[in-house]
């Protein structure tokens, strides 16, 4: 059996893809298994991962789309290591990324369930832009899930997730759009803890081909997400506003980055409607929310 279990969508990815297999290959931990889903891709995906030589590759092919949180789902499914981690087709990560997080799962208690780090942004030539550092999350209970309600520590690509996280809080929630790791993490925060390592563990490639997606979708469930948690930790709602402030911004922001000024303008003024003082003091971290 393996140690870990990585867990690769693919969705028209052949530009990309054998540079991302190779950064799981030539890791420093032989003893994990890579399934590869994918999406239904009407490229050449499928030819470049059949192409890759290595035994440890499980190939399991979707005949409909069913999105990346679908496609990770059908990965956990199949999934027999005690360890599960995600990788996106255009990303890379450093070569001894596993083997720190197992070290950091060796040295933890069985209430530690998942290990993150940082990221470094690169562009499409695999040229390094800069780092995108995140924070480490608070030890008691409470306090842990506020600090992941508020701001979403955890980088999907950077992290490693023990697979009792699943088997006790079930799958990926793929009904959301671009949010269903924030609302796992919040569902299993009330029981695991979080580690998190002060150093990149993955490589992020911005391109041309990355679009902002379904941003009102991605909205309307992150306020829908917010919305639940503060009924069932009541003591969220000193910070709902603030949260709430935050959803608008990042939408503003994705808004903006696609040049449609009219919907980025409208979801300032909602930001500021929630929390005016949360605005003021919140561009700087735009960025790391989105």
């Amino acid at each position: 059996m393996p140690t870990v279990s990585v867990i690769l969508p693919v969705y028209n990815g052949e530009e990309w893809i054998k540079d991302c297999i190779s950064s799981i290959t030539s890791q420093s931990v032989e003893d994990i298994e890579i399934i590869i889903v994918d999406d239904n891709s009407k490229d050449g995906s499928v030819d470049k991962i059949q192409d890759m030589n290595d035994s440890r590759i499980k190939l399991i092919r979707h005949d409909t789309n069913r999105g990346v949180p679908g496609a990770r789902n059908t990965g956990i499914e199949s999934a027999r290591g005690d360890y599960i981690c995600f990788i996106d087709q255009d990303d890379r990560w450093v070569e001894e990324k596993l083997e720190k997080q197992l070290q950091v799962f060796k040295d933890g208690d069985d209430r530690l369930g998942v290990v993150y780090g940082d990221v470094i942004i690169m562009d499409e030539n695999t040229t390094l832009k800069q780092r995108l550092s995140t924070e480490s999350v608070s030890e008691s209970r409470l306090d842990r899930i506020k600090d992941i309600f508020l701001s979403n520590p955890p980088i999907t690509i950077t992290t490693m997730i023990k697979k009792k996280c699943f088997d006790l809080h079930g799958l990926l929630d793929d009904s959301l759009y671009g949010c269903d790791d924030y609302e796992f993490w919040l569902r299993i925060a009330g029981d695991f803890t979080f580690e998190y390592i002060p150093e990149p563990l993955a490589y992020k490639r911005e391109h041309s081909k990355n679009t902002s997606g379904n941003i009102n979708k991605m909205t309307e469930d992150r306020i829908s997400i917010a919305n639940e948690y503060i009924n069932e930790y009541p003591q969220l709602r000193g910070v709902y506003k603030k949260r709430i402030s935050d959803i608008y911004l990042i939408a503003s922001y994705s808004h903006f980055i696609d040049r449609n000024m009219s919907e980025s303008m409208k979801n300032i003024h909602r930001s500021i409607v929630a929390d005016a003082y949360n605005v003021i003091s919140s561009p700087a971290r735009l960025i790391r929310m989105n």
